[in-house]
């Protein structure tokens, strides 16, 4: 490569290397207002500003996921309301200008979920699956399994629930599928256990006989009864059982 090649080449990596710093100096900027101080509609066009100044930059989603959560922002002192239905517009922009295997790109989607999980389960179904195909994180993929057990209970589709808290269980003790840092595996047991209340609950209020219910409950407790937490949750769940007879 000759100098004036190798001197271009280096201007436009240079150019490339303070266009990304300059988006992500704006990004941060704008992140550390509140909009207490400054206003929803202000900091929305903040960001707004800054997606047109940087349209094709590859971070662009994050911009556009910090104006979704801004919509979502109660504050009545100042006449603020939550508009779901543009939060939601602008995760779905979010979710399509970020690569799927992105950090960013899973927490999207898991936000998306969270809100159509009811009105369009299936829908929630495919995302969850998208964000499977494209992770390597065992706590996000616990987490996935967490939510498809959550919609499977919302469906009345205990059988299946149940299979997802019983999987997640017996993950508790396999190594093979840990994270490696302590605080990794403590995000990982806690989606784990999260599981098992959310099962014991799902039946708790499930329109079952009571015996029935117990049953269910006392079964889980017996499979896994060496575990604290499980006798725990046994326990809170059968008390308010009794206190609702």
């Amino acid at each position: 490569m000759n100098r004036l090649t190798l001197g271009f080449a280096l201007l436009c990596w240079l150019g490339s290397t303070c266009q990304a710093d300059e988006f992500a100096d704006r990004l941060a900027e704008i992140q550390s207002e509140r909009p207490a101080d400054v206003g929803r509609d202000a900091l929305i066009d903040s960001y707004q500003s800054l997606l047109d100044a940087f349209p094709e930059h590859p971070d662009r989603g994050e911009s556009m996921f910090r104006i979704a959560t801004l919509w979502e922002i109660t504050d009545p002192a100042a006449n603020i309301q939550p508009d779901y239905q543009e939060s939601l517009r602008w995760l779905e922009k979010a979710k399509d200008a970020t690569a799927k295997d992105h950090e960013l790109a899973h927490k999207v989607r898991f936000f998306i979920v969270g809100r159509i999980n009811r009105d369009d389960p299936e829908g929630a179904k495919r995302l969850l699956q998208e964000i499977l195909k494209n992770t390597r994180s065992s706590i996000t993929v616990v987490k996935v399994h967490h939510e498809r057990q959550r919609i499977a209970i919302q469906q009345d589709d205990f059988a299946e629930a149940e299979r997802i808290c019983r999987m997640l269980q017996d993950w508790m003790i396999d190594k093979s599928r840990q994270p490696e840092s302590t605080f990794a595996k403590g995000k990982y047991f806690e989606q784990i256990q999260s599981s098992a209340s959310m099962m014991m609950n799902g039946w708790a209020e499930a329109n079952w006989p009571f015996e029935a219910r117990k049953k269910k409950i006392d079964g889980l407790l017996e499979t896994y009864q060496g575990r604290q937490y499980m006798r725990e949750l046994h326990q809170e769940t059968i008390e308010l059982m009794e206190q609702r007879r």
